[in-house]
């Protein structure tokens, strides 16, 4: 009974939101209010998948599930990013009948690192994606091992587990599992380094002799082919890769040609993971690509216009986490030609008031030491603290511009020179794409 008032309690909530226009976890805290243990008193999808991690959590769900829905499965998805039990128990009662009964078969869920052994406990997901670990919003997490040890406590045995074998953080996960591990990332490239780029990267000794790594690649930060040169940690056979990038895209596993959406190289690791999940569920490849290529997720992440005969980009950053900036600046820097650089943040982060801004300093903008910078115009309130970081690097002061109102950027814009790459996030990038479209300019 206290299960059956949950669920209608739930349900009546969802129905409000929904005639308030509000998209709300409110139905999951009222439900559990009802009964904390409502998620094991209802029937659950058979296939729950599970993808977490530092970054990359929302677009590969994403891609996992659109390419499964639009392939016939029945599926939800918490695509509207409410990612902590709260969130996913609203999911639920959403896509259950009143009795409890699920309406859908996979669920694909986007599960926030630091809550995984709640919401695993709870759900006993049947396949788990882990993308990568890096150090992530300090005020929160602390030392990323933390966010490594939460991980390994949640992971059910028997799940079915899906690594970025490239992300040497991740291998010792793979130590307790009974389930089948697959593991996915990229060979070496033209878009890969001799050597680790970034003055920060996370893991760079062995875990078991605390030798320090070697590499024969890396795609950015500690992120590539490793191997520890006194002992045997290395990284694992891949099962799905990236084998080449040429002209026409990706080649997958040496056999399926395959054109991103995005040719930003971390979203690689995205598809590759929601292609190994698709595949290892049954899916045809070829479908599978057809689905990713035509994802509609560059509206999200990556979008276009064109200023002043000029052609210009909004990539989004993730906000205290430094190898999502590095990745979107690096991404900068291997483009030709002169350009001009708009970085900022309306805010520091969305779940606490903590103003910390320590993760800027873990940002390598000695990327942008290039005579190819025109400019950098450092946007938002926290100008001031991103332009004093920019110096620091050794970018000439005379090439910083600083602006608070995105209204107010047009004059330093069009006095610069160059592609535009505006890398933007957390309502910055919201502003800077409505002041374009009231400027009539098309933003795609």
């Amino acid at each position: 009974m206290r299960t059956y008032i949950a669920i209608i309690m739930g349900k009546l909530t969802i129905i409000a939101g929904k005639l308030l226009h509000r998209g709300s976890v409110l139905p999951g805290i009222i439900a559990l209010k009802f009964d904390k243990n409502i998620i094991s008193h209802i029937t659950l999808p058979k296939t729950i998948i599970a993808v977490t991690g530092s970054s990359g959590k929302t677009s590969t769900s994403y891609k996992i599930a659109d390419t499964l829905r639009q392939n016939g499965y029945s599926v939800i998805h918490n695509m509207a990013g409410s990612n902590l039990l709260t969130g996913i128990v609203t999911l639920f009662l959403n896509n259950t009948t009143l009795m409890g009964k699920s309406k859908h078969d996979i669920a694909v869920l986007e599960v926030d690192e630091r809550y995984t052994k709640q919401i695993f406990d709870a759900i006993h997901p049947t396949h788990v994606i882990v993308n990568n670990i890096t150090r992530d919003q300090p005020p929160r997490h602390g030392h990323f091992n933390v966010v490594y040890q939460t991980i390994a406590s949640a992971l059910p045995n028997d799940t079915h587990l899906f690594l970025n074998g490239d992300d040497p953080m991740l291998l010792g996960l793979a130590k307790r599992q009974t389930g089948i591990v697959t593991y996915f990332g990229l060979s070496k490239n033209k878009e890969s380094f001799k050597t680790a780029f970034t003055n920060n990267p996370d893991m760079i000794y062995c875990p078991n002799c605390h030798a320090k790594l070697k590499y024969h690649f890396v795609s950015f930060g500690n992120v590539g082919d490793y191997a520890c040169p006194t002992c045997d940690f290395k990284r694992p056979q891949l099962d799905y890769q990236i084998t080449n990038i040429n002209r026409n895209g990706l080649i997958i596993n040496h056999q399926y040609q395959f054109k991103p959406t995005s040719d930003i190289l971390y979203t690689y690791y995205n598809d590759i993971a929601a292609f190994a999940v698709c595949r290892e569920l049954g899916m045809n490849a070829t479908d599978i690509i057809t689905t990713l290529e035509h994802s509609a997720l560059r509206e999200k992440r990556y979008l276009s216009f064109h200023y002043q005969n000029r052609d210009g980009y909004i990539l989004s950053g993730k906000n205290e986490n430094a190898p999502s900036y590095n990745q979107s600046l690096l991404y900068v820097s291997k483009k030709k030609g002169i350009k001009t650089i708009i970085f900022g943040f309306e805010y520091i982060s969305l779940r606490y008031p903590y103003q910390d801004i320590s993760w800027l300093y873990d940002i390598d903008f000695e990327l942008l030491k290039d005579e190819t910078i025109n400019q950098v115009i450092c946007l938002g309130p926290f100008a001031y603290d991103i332009a004093t970081r920019i110096q620091l690097s050794g970018i000439a002061k005379k090439k910083i511009k600083t602006v608070f109102k995105v209204q107010d950027i047009y004059p330093i814009l069009s006095t610069s020179k160059g592609d535009i790459y505006a890398i933007l996030n957390l309502g910055t990038d919201v502003k800077f794409k409505k002041q374009l479209e009231h400027h009539q300019i098309d933003v795609h």
